[in-house]
């Protein structure tokens, strides 16, 4: 999705004056370009559209959230848990895709370019997203973990003496 892009560079001073090919901007001299890599583009929307859903929606959703759910008191947790996403999760979703599509610039750089006392922003959302995935890579780990488990002759947790998998109630 990135592509390379040559630009010219042309530096022309007061004492370049002398010189025919430097007061002429047109001319570009082969060792004065820089290579610039621009930022990629969707092809069309439903690309961009599978690419959020793919960003939004993970093993957290099918895993942690029906567990946050059943600890906290289930509908009494569901009923504000909505309120607060169609308050707050989708305001600052649409906020994030719209200035980062206004600004064409990254996590960063898209608040320091809205005001350069915002930056702080973009790096605060960076160490949480940081911190989020240090965590997210664990329960990674223990899917991935349990998958390869499941396909041995014997589980491992068959045979761990608790009285759910005895046998004692049949």
């Amino acid at each position: 999705m990135t592509a390379e892009k040559t630009i010219p560079i042309i530096n022309v001073k007061a004492d370049d004056s002398m010189d025919p090919e430097a007061a002429n901007p047109s001319a570009v001299r082969s060792n004065d370009k820089k290579v610039v890599n621009e930022r990629g583009q969707w092809n069309n929307k439903v690309e961009f559209v599978l690419s959020v859903a793919g960003e939004i929606i993970g093993l957290g959703n099918v895993w942690r959230f029906p567990y946050l759910c059943y600890k906290n008191g289930g509908g009494a947790f569901f009923v504000p848990y909505v309120i607060f996403f169609i308050c707050c999760g989708i305001p600052v979703f649409f906020l994030e895709t719209a200035l980062g599509q206004f600004t064409s610039e990254g996590g960063i750089t898209c608040w320091r370019k809205v005001c350069p006392l915002f930056e702080g922003i973009g790096y605060a959302t960076q160490v949480i997203e940081a911190y989020l995935n240090v965590y997210y890579v664990v329960i990674l780990a223990w899917a991935i973990f349990y998958l390869f488990n499941c396909f041995t002759t014997e589980l491992p947790w068959a045979s761990c003496g608790q009285y759910w998998n005895t046998g004692w109630f049949i």
